[in-house]
Order: structure tokens, then C-alpha cells, then sequence
């Protein structure tokens, strides 16, 4: 895996994440098994420290605590 994001928010079918580099839109996420379980719908916040939000595939899927990218 490439980069490991944090959770910060949950919502009912996106979760919000602290990315620690800039990632693509529409890039995918995995749990830490290496299952895909959404991608990144937008990039919010300030350049230095910025989050991203991401669609979930599934809404059980938000229960996760990191998510990462490839």
C-alpha cells in the first residue's frame, strides 16, 4: 500500500479522511486487507494539511479506522 489515511469523520455513505499527500480525485481505497472499499470524491481543506472525502462502496464499510491508497 502506498499511503495510510486516517479517519476522521464518518457519514452514512462517505467517510472523511487526513491524507498525508496530495492524492488524485477519483482515486481508489482499500482497507488493510487490500479490499477495495470506495474512492476519493473530493479534496477539502488547506494545502499543507488536506483531507479527502471518500465515497464508500458500501455503508457497513465505514466502520474502518485507516484506509490507504495504492
Amino acid at each position: 500500500m502506498k499511503n495510510r489515511c486516517v479517519v476522521v469523520n464518518r457519514f452514512t455513505n462517505e467517510i472523511l479522511v487526513r491524507i498525508p499527500e496530495m492524492l488524485k480525485m477519483y482515486e481508489k481505497v482499500y482497507d488493510s486487507s487490500g479490499k477495495k472499499i470506495g474512492k476519493v470524491v473530493r479534496i477539502l481543506g488547506p494545502v499543507a494539511e488536506p483531507y479527502g472525502v471518500v465515497k464508500l462502496d458500501a455503508p457497513s464499510m465505514r466502520d474502518v479506522e485507516e484506509v490507504y491508497t495504492r
